[in-house]
């Protein structure tokens, strides 16, 4: 089963230009650790951790739904992927809702990469970004 939540890292770059009345571009600077010094970390930090429970509040009730119309008794593992997996706490206060095992998607694992030009510190932040593209990339031209 496959869940994708649209708004995901928005709603962070969403509240903290409000909350600041800063634009979205600002935000999202201070969301990337480019803009540092416009507001403090602490408050950042409270945002996050506002829309990280929203988020664990959204998966454990997909989870429940599924769980009660498969008729399974537990999920087995949960893979996280996009931006919010870079969200301090978000993983293990998922973790400590569900009980279930929880990773972060890296769609370059089974691939062959060239180390010199893609090192393992690209791979790591950029690997839960990139497994639309991956497999895209990976689809013969007449695959359906």
């Amino acid at each position: 089963m496959m869940r994708d939540t649209v708004s995901g890292t928005n709603q962070i770059i969403e509240g903290i230009s409000s909350q600041f009345d800063l634009t979205m571009d600002e935000a999202e600077q201070i969301v990337c650790g480019q803009a540092n010094d416009i507001v403090n970390r602490e408050s950042i930090q409270e945002i996050c951790e506002d829309v990280s429970k929203s988020w664990c509040t959204e998966i454990v009730e997909v989870v429940n739904t599924y769980q009660t119309s498969a008729n399974y008794e537990k999920i087995g593992k949960i893979v996280l992927s996009g931006g919010g997996v870079f969200i301090k706490g978000f993983k293990d206060s998922l973790l400590s809702v569900l009980n279930t095992e929880i990773s972060i998607i890296n769609p370059f694992e089974a691939l062959i990469v060239n180390e010199r030009k893609f090192p393992d510190s690209f791979i790591t932040k950029t690997g839960p970004l990139a497994p639309i593209a991956i497999g895209l990339a990976l689809r013969r031209v007449d695959d359906k």
